[in-house]
């Protein structure tokens, strides 16, 4: 299982972005059992929700959150590293490991579900 984050824009719910990255990865074709949704992280004045999955290629996927720009938190050798616009930096595994607040955690169906699109409908 891999943890990564991704950027919540202003005006968007933890969900719809959870949709979003679902929706990227089958895009992409990336295909994973579960996605956990860990609660948020603040960094650089921006708001990062955390995710779990047991996605194979977690780098092309915070590739394509990347390009679009959004900000991301990926694995990076033993840690993780922040990528938000022009700024780049180390981020504590305490941060990303960290347990989830009370009401923050929930699991959705991956995309290797073939009903996955039906829970965000």
């Amino acid at each position: 299982m891999y943890y990564f984050a991704v950027e919540l824009f202003e005006g968007e719910t933890v969900k719809g972005l959870a949709a979003t990255v679902c929706q990227e990865s089958h895009r992409l074709g990336l295909k994973f059992k579960s996605l956990e949704v860990q609660g948020d992280i603040p960094l650089l004045n921006r708001l990062f929700v955390r995710f779990r999955a047991d996605i194979s290629d977690v780098a092309l996927l915070t590739r394509a959150f990347s390009l679009g720009g959004r900000g991301v938190i990926e694995p990076c050798g033993p840690g993780y590293r922040i990528k938000a616009g022009d700024r780049e930096g180390a981020v504590d595994s305490n941060r990303m490991h960290m347990a989830p607040l009370p009401g923050k955690y929930y699991k959705l169906r991956g995309t290797a579900h073939p009903l996955w699109a039906q829970q965000f409908g």
